[in-house]
């Protein structure tokens, strides 16, 4: 009987299942695709997770050293430096100090590697304007990057590499 949950009235029993060769009853999860209610948050993001995943495609065809080695630094600099060393270490766990000028700079290579916003479970963050200006302008500084990328290396090539990188 330890193993008993109580049930809300309004719930269904459909909403319920027993883990096999056991006495537990769980809740079952939802779906994430079919059946549920889709923001538009979530579509923007499904459309532009496909979006990248559609140039990814091209990728082999456009080969080139050069546009090999920019997505190469591209990933070393937003990748590492601007999310696993700002966005996760320095931002969400507080792990790591950086003077303010070198967390800034990797805040902002986390931003050009399409990593959204800065974590929205850090408070301290809203009070800095910096961060404020970050998040009202987001989709510009992605945009910037994709023309200067385009503009250095055309389409199918350093865009596709660095980009989709």
């Amino acid at each position: 009987m330890r193993n008993l949950i109580k049930v809300p009235i309004v719930a269904h029993e459909s909403q319920y299942g027993k883990i096999p060769l056991s006495d537990l009853m769980v809740m079952r999860k939802c779906n994430l695709i079919m059946g549920r209610k889709w923001r538009t948050l979530d579509v923007k993001m499904a459309v532009g997770m496909l979006a990248i995943h559609v140039l990814a495609l091209f990728a082999p065809f456009t080969f080139t050293w050069g546009a090999f080695w920019a997505a190469f630094w591209s990933y070393a600099l937003c990748g590492i430096c601007g999310v696993t060393l700002s966005y996760h270490r320095n931002l969400a766990h507080h792990s790591l100090k950086l003077p303010k000028w070198l967390e800034y700079t990797f805040a902002y290579l986390g931003v050009l590697a399409i990593q959204y916003q800065e974590r929205k479970n850090v408070e301290d963050l809203k009070s800095q304007v910096f961060y404020r200006f970050v998040k009202t302008t987001y989709l510009l500084h992605i945009v910037a990057f994709a023309a200067i990328v385009y503009a250095i290396g055309g389409l199918f090539t350093y865009l596709v590499w660095v980009v989709v990188d």
